[in-house]
């Protein structure tokens, strides 16, 4: 593999999508139309969080689960 092929984000500006599922979201989850999506959004990243997204610290919000 050349530098350049290796280097590839050091030149080409990013276009991430983020997904945050929760658990129950990968019952019907249809991975063949996030992929027809990310290739429309023209994405060259796709970062996934499961079990959504909790509190690391300690808070007194209500449903903000740590």
């Amino acid at each position: 593999m050349s530098e350049q092929q290796r280097d590839w984000w050091m030149e080409k500006p990013w276009r991430q999508i983020q997904m945050n599922l929760r658990q129950i979201d990968m019952v019907d989850i249809n991975a063949r139309q996030i992929v027809r999506d990310l290739q429309a959004f023209k994405a060259n990243v796709f970062m996934i969080n499961t079990a959504g997204i909790i509190a690391s610290y300690p808070t007194d919000l209500p449903f903000h689960f740590q």
